[in-house]
C-alpha cells in the first residue's frame, strides 16, 4: 500500500512539473537528428526513452537504478572514448560542482561530430543541498559549452515567465501538501489544472520579455 502511494506521488509530481512538458516538446522537435548508440546521462526515471525507440541502442547512466551505475561527478564515466554518437542530458547541470570537467567528460564520450541535447535549469528551488551549485545563464551555457568542444547549433529559453510562474505556484502548494497525504490526495487535480491553464497561457502570450524569464533552457550541440 505504501509503494503504491508513493509511485501515485510521483506520477503526479511528474505531471506538474511544467518544464517536463516543455522538455519533451523540444526533445521531439530534435529527436529527428538523433541515430546510432544514445547514452542518456542523469537518466533518473528516464521520462524520456520512448522518444527515442529508434536509436540502434540506448544507455542509461545515473548513481541508481541505470543501465551503468556512477557517480556523476567522479571522472572518467566507466565507458570507453567516442562511445556514443549522441547524448542526452536533461536538468542535471546544476547537481556537478565542475561543471567544465562534466561538459569535457560528456565530449570525450561522443564520437567524431556526435551530438548533444542538454537542458539546463534556470528557476528551480534550492534541492539534494549542499549538492546544488548554480543555474547557468544561456550566455554561461554558450560559453561552457564552446571551451569545452562544442559547436552550438541552438540555444532557445524552455517555458517563459508564465510558464514559470504556474511551475512556482505549483511547487509552492506541492510542498504543503506533501505533509499531508490527505491533501495531495484531494487537491493534486487542482495541480494539474493549474499546470494546463499556465501551459496555455505561456503558449499564447510569449514575446522576448516574457522569455526572458524561462523554466530552463535546451540547446543543441555538435562535437567539434
Amino acid at each position: 500500500m505504501q509503494g503504491n502511494n508513493m509511485r501515485f506521488r510521483h506520477h503526479v509530481a511528474e505531471l506538474i512539473h511544467i518544464d517536463r512538458f516543455l522538455i519533451r516538446e523540444k526533445i521531439r522537435k530534435a529527436q529527428g537528428q538523433v541515430a546510432g548508440v544514445l547514452l542518456d546521462v542523469g537518466c533518473g526515471r528516464q521520462p524520456y526513452r520512448n522518444e527515442f525507440k529508434h536509436v540502434k541502442k540506448y544507455i542509461g547512466l545515473d548513481r541508481v537504478n541505470a543501465d551503468v551505475v556512477h557517480d556523476l561527478a567522479a571522472f572518467p564515466y566507466p565507458l570507453e572514448k567516442a562511445s556514443a554518437d549522441w547524448i542526452l542530458c536533461t536538468q542535471v547541470l546544476d547537481d556537478l560542482p565542475d561543471q567544465d570537467a562534466f561538459i569535457k567528460e560528456l565530449h570525450r564520450l561522443l564520437a567524431a561530430n556526435g551530438g548533444l541535447l542538454l537542458s539546463a535549469s534556470f528557476v528551480w528551488e534550492l534541492h539534494d543541498l549542499p549538492h546544488d551549485y548554480g543555474r547557468p545563464s544561456p550566455e554561461q551555457l554558450r560559453l561552457l559549452l564552446e571551451r569545452n568542444g562544442f559547436k552550438l547549433v541552438e540555444l532557445q529559453p524552455v517555458g517563459n515567465s508564465w510558464t514559470t510562474l504556474g511551475q512556482v505556484i505549483n511547487i509552492n502548494l506541492l510542498n504543503i501538501m506533501l505533509k499531508r497525504s490527505w491533501w495531495f490526495k484531494l487537491l493534486s487535480p487542482l495541480l494539474l489544472m493549474n499546470s494546463l491553464f499556465f501551459y496555455a497561457v505561456g503558449s499564447l502570450f510569449h514575446n522576448q520579455q516574457s522569455e526572458r524569464l524561462p523554466l530552463a533552457f535546451f540547446v543543441v550541440a555538435r562535437k567539434k
